[in-house]
Formats: structure tokens, C-alpha cells, sequence
């Protein structure tokens, strides 16, 4: 089966050469990179074409946006993303390629693993709490998914458009590992901890769950 993986980036270029690293490194590397660039004005576009990744240049419309461009431009029959700050470990795709042989499932989850970003420690000690143990993966990074199940990202939605694609997965079709495949780079300019508007949008997440568990016949 043939993988292809999406990174969406805007002004990125901190972190991406590791990001896109982290995924040239893999076990079994991904067979088709693409970077969907969000409307950078920095140097995350030559970045991503020094590493051999298909570059996508697309106006400033946000990362629900950049990732649907990636998926519609991608030709794997299985699709994964990879945040511009985020790395992936080595064996992610490894892993979850060969728990989707099993066609029961239509995605595979691992695991997530906070960490925080050596440049930035000292800054951030005892400023920003996380989660320093592993958790289940429900994270965008952490998943791979058949392409024939994909359903787009809502581009309408100004934060939480992950969480909300993340709850329209049927629960049973996804498989969930016990190992870490994602270590989430905690560095203080994370979205979740900068903007409190996506507490809103959550919100919304969670009103749009409801009411699809009511139209779901008992």
C-alpha cells in the first residue's frame, strides 16, 4: 500500500527541517511527501523543496484548508499528517501500515508523547503544564487512514477543526497501538496554549457530536 503525508505549514521554518526529518528517517519511509504551504512569508517552502517534498503554494486560508489541498493532491491509497512542529518516530509508519492489512479497520492510532523543546526548556519550566506521559493518540499526527475514508476538514471552523474530524471517526474501524508514534513538540507558541479561542470552537465540537449520536438509530 502506498502512503502519502501530509505536513500543512505556515511561517514554520523553526521546526519544519526536523519535522520533515523525522519522516524522511522513517523505517518505511512515506512514499510521496507533500507540504502544503499556508501563505508562508519565511523560508518554509525552500525548506520543504531541500527535502524532496512535493510543495504545495496556497493563499493564507488556514490548516483545514492546507491539509484537504494536500489530501486532494495526494495519490497513496493511505493518508497521514505530520504538524510542522511535530516529529514522528521511526517506526510510525512501520507500524500502522501493517495494522491496516487487517481490513477491519479503516485508520490506526498510536500513541502521543509530549515533549519540551530543548531550546525553549528553560524558558517554558514550571510557565506551561502538559502531559508528560504517553496518551492515546487521538491526534491528526499520530493517525494514517485509507484515502477512501477521508472525509475533508472543516475549513469553516477557526480552531478545533482536528478534534471535530477526529469524533466522525467510527470508533470501531480505528485501531489504537500501545506504542508512541508522535512526539508532540510542546515549545510555548502552541495554538492550544497561545489562542484561548479554540475553547469556542470545542464547544462546537462537541454540540456537533450530540447531535450526531441523536441521529444515529439505537
Amino acid at each position: 500500500m502506498t502512503v502519502s503525508v501530509i505536513v500543512p505549514v505556515r511561517d514554520g521554518e523553526r521546526y519544519l527541517a526536523a519535522a520533515l526529518q523525522s519522516l524522511l528517517d522513517q523505517e518505511r519511509p512515506p512514499d510521496e511527501l507533500i507540504v502544503a504551504d499556508d501563505g508562508s512569508t519565511d523560508a518554509s517552502a525552500a525548506i520543504a523543496a531541500e527535502h524532496g517534498a512535493r510543495v504545495l503554494r496556497l493563499p493564507a486560508s488556514g490548516p483545514a484548508a492546507a491539509r484537504n489541498a494536500g489530501v486532494q493532491a495526494a495519490s497513496g491509497e493511505l493518508i497521514g499528517f505530520l504538524d510542522a512542529d511535530d516529529l514522528a518516530r521511526p517506526q510510525r509508519l512501520t507500524l500502522q501500515v501493517d495494522a491496516l492489512a487487517d481490513l477491519a479497520f479503516d485508520a490506526v492510532i498510536g500513541h502521543v508523547q509530549n515533549f519540551l523543546t530543548p531550546e525553549r526548556a528553560a524558558a517554558l519550566h514550571g510557565r506551561v503544564a502538559f502531559a508528560r506521559e504517553p496518551l492515546p493518540g487521538w491526534h491528526v499526527g499520530a493517525l494514517l487512514m485509507r484515502r477512501e475514508a477521508f472525509t475533508p476538514f472543516d475549513e469553516a471552523m477557526n480552531g478545533g477543526e482536528t478534534v471535530e474530524w477526529l469524533s466522525r471517526l467510527e470508533p470501531s474501524r480505528v485501531r489504537v497501538l500501545d506504542e508512541i508514534v508522535l512526539l508532540r513538540r510542546v515549545h510555548g507558541d502552541n495554538t492550544t496554549l497561545q489562542d484561548t479561542s479554540w475553547q469556542a470552537s470545542y464547544l462546537e465540537v462537541a454540540r456537533r457530536a450530540i447531535a450526531r449520536n441523536r441521529e444515529t438509530p439505537a
